[in-house]
């Protein structure tokens, strides 16, 4: 019924669930192992909600989940930058990136850069 109501796009209820289901598949299986990923349906929400919201700090979030997910570790980083450079002022979001970065840079074994962005210099 989640992921239904997630690709209606014509309600409010549609933005919540495929929220939901974007933050179960990119976020909580990958820290939780407690069930699959489905990749297929992360691709077809993020394709339709990115283009219905093309500057939207959270679907540039998950596009990033999705990318490091996927082994696309410079497109995360992309994705986590533009996310801290969209202007929107919600401080828990760039919390979020900022720490998605340092683990990006320590996957690409860049360890000064995950050591300043470990350090949290910036607060």
């Amino acid at each position: 019924r989640l992921i239904k109501e997630a690709e209606a796009m014509d309600v409010l209820r549609s933005f919540v669930c495929a929220n939901g289901l974007l933050n179960y598949n990119t976020v909580l299986l990958q820290y939780t192992k407690s069930g699959s990923y489905d990749a297929e349906l992360v691709d077809g929400l993020l394709t339709k909600w990115s283009t219905r919201y093309p500057d939207s700090m959270m679907f540039d979030f998950f596009s990033g989940r999705r990318a490091i997910i996927s082994g696309e570790v410079e497109e995360a980083l992309h994705m986590f930058d533009k996310c801290e450079n969209s202007g929107i002022d919600w401080a828990q979001f760039y919390h979020l990136c900022y720490w998605e970065k340092m683990w990006c840079h320590a996957i690409l074994l860049n360890w000064s850069e995950a050591s300043s962005f470990a350090t949290c210099s910036w607060l």
